[in-house]
């Protein structure tokens, strides 16, 4: 079971000039993700789509705005690892911000049940509800809704792993991420809308343990 694909409504060459390789309008991230530019007008992620070996047809729904589908695996991961400028290796997790998180982890169990019930699924003390999966390939994938509902559900958070932080800040350039925090004991930046990409990633640096990221 892999995230396969996502799709963003921004120009390749907005991703290129951060440091990112772009591949006939694709921009590969380790051996399972890509990121799909339309070239569009920076309305972040449109839509996603997750893979697994067993799917003969695709397949998508509408969860609560956000378009959402399964398929097969694609041809492209036999291709090599594409490198990138901007010293992007692979991706952490994918966030999803639900108006309910119970509501669209049913919808996507319905849709898929490769997926698989989460391997965590809690309520925080701050009321932050969150379903978790820890087994797809490569990347992590979570489910989360606050106590301020939201109207649709979107991609709120993509995290992509780097392997020198100080290298992709100087790449994407200081005005374009913001100051350095600090995510389950690892260096991190948001990407700002300054940098022309409207799909909101986080960068962060190589995980030091074998602990895993929460």
């Amino acid at each position: 079971m892999r995230l396969n694909e996502i799709t963003v409504d921004d120009t390749p060459e907005s991703w290129a000039a951060m440091g990112f390789t772009v591949m006939d309008g694709y921009v590969p991230i380790g051996r399972s993700l890509r990121f799909k530019l339309t070239g569009g007008t920076g309305r972040g992620v449109l839509d996603y789509t997750f893979g697994d070996a067993g799917r003969q047809a695709s397949q998508s729904v509408n969860i609560n705005g956000l378009k959402t589908s399964i398929t097969g695996l694609p041809d492209y991961l036999s291709a090599p690892i594409v490198k990138h400028r901007n010293g992007v290796v692979g991706s952490m997790k994918t966030v999803i911000l639900a108006n309910s998180a119970d509501a669209t982890t049913a919808r996507l169990l319905a849709l898929m049940p490769e997926l698989g019930q989460p391997a965590i699924s809690n309520t925080s003390d701050t009321g932050i509800r969150y379903d978790y999966w820890t087994n797809l390939d490569e990347t992590h994938f979570e489910v989360i809704s606050m106590k301020d509902e939201v109207e649709r559900d979107s991609v709120a958070v993509i995290f992509l792993v780097v392997d020198d932080l100080d290298a992709a800040i100087a790449t994407f350039g200081e005005t374009n991420v913001s100051a350095k925090s600090v995510y389950d004991e690892r260096d991190t930046v948001q990407v700002l809308p300054a940098s022309g990409i409207s799909a909101s990633l986080r960068l962060i640096t190589q995980r030091k343990s074998n602990s895993e990221p929460e």
